[in-house]
């Protein structure tokens, strides 16, 4: 991908001229993010081929998706037909966080809510005791809304729940 980037093959998501993106990664979760020309669609198709043969690992095309944004409708099937795979819709989910969500929406957060009273429907029955409950809540219930306001700027909304 580095290579191709440098040599002028593969152009990637550019946000100014020092930012641009090519490639997001975790664990077994890749996000490649590019303009919707044909020359970069044949890179991808060569990148995931070049993947097959050099790891020899299958590209699971029922888990891949595209998505599209300011690209036309027939180039985003074409390119869904292409690679082969879904076109998926905004927003999604990239490592527990919505992409492409307005975060200014309270329904954006009701994930956050969910989570945080699952986990205290769980400790409910339990016979822990207060000094318990109190590490449980600051080392667990602390780090989920704070995984997300890394990210996002919570409204006054969300902050009044």
């Amino acid at each position: 991908m580095r290579n191709a980037t440098d040599y002028g093959g593969f152009q990637g998501f550019q946000l100014n001229q020092q930012t641009h993106f090519e490639l997001l990664q975790f664990a077994d979760d890749t996000v490649m993010l590019y303009d919707g020309s044909l020359d970069n669609l044949w890179c991808v198709k060569a990148f995931l081929r070049g993947f097959k043969r050099i790891f020899g690992l299958r590209i699971n095309i029922n888990k891949s998706k595209i998505y599209g944004i300011n690209i036309g409708e027939d180039m985003l099937t074409t390119a869904a037909n292409f690679l082969p795979c879904e076109i998926g819709r905004l927003p999604f989910l990239f490592l527990g966080l919505p992409v492409g969500a307005n975060h200014r929406r309270k329904d954006t957060w009701k994930p956050v809510f969910k989570k945080l009273s699952r986990r205290l429907a769980t400790w409910q029955g339990k016979h822990v005791s207060l000094g318990g409950k109190v590490t449980l809540l600051n080392s667990v219930l602390n780090n989920i809304p704070i995984y997300w306001l890394s990210f996002f700027k919570a409204p006054r909304v969300v902050w009044e729940v």
